[in-house]
């Protein structure tokens, strides 16, 4: 196994560590993210973290939020730099969601 592919797996191990122990906010902001994308036509990370401070929802790990748009029915359609002040306008992907579980 390469570096890189070891980095991917430890990656994917640590998302569904999360996904795991903080299920009941992935859940819920997934259904949100479902609404948002069906109504936009996309969905990012941004637009997750205004939803859930409009709601007062938080996850346990900031990892989490690599946590929810993951798995079957998202696609990658693009990229955009965070508006997130936090996020130091680094890249991140959109999303749309193209249905199934």
């Amino acid at each position: 196994m390469t570096q890189l592919s070891l980095g991917e797996a430890a990656k994917q191990e640590g998302l569904d560590a999360v996904e795991v122990n903080d299920s009941a906010f992935v859940q819920t902001m997934r259904a949100i993210a479902e609404g948002i994308s069906l109504m936009k036509g996309e969905v990012s990370t941004d637009d997750l973290r205004q939803a859930a401070a409009q709601h007062g929802l938080e996850p346990h790990s900031p990892n989490t939020w690599g946590a929810i748009l993951r798995g079957k029915g998202w696609q990658v359609i693009g990229r955009k730099k965070s508006a997130v002040v936090s996020n130091h306008a680094r890249e991140i992907r959109v999303y749309r969601y193209m249905g199934g579980h």
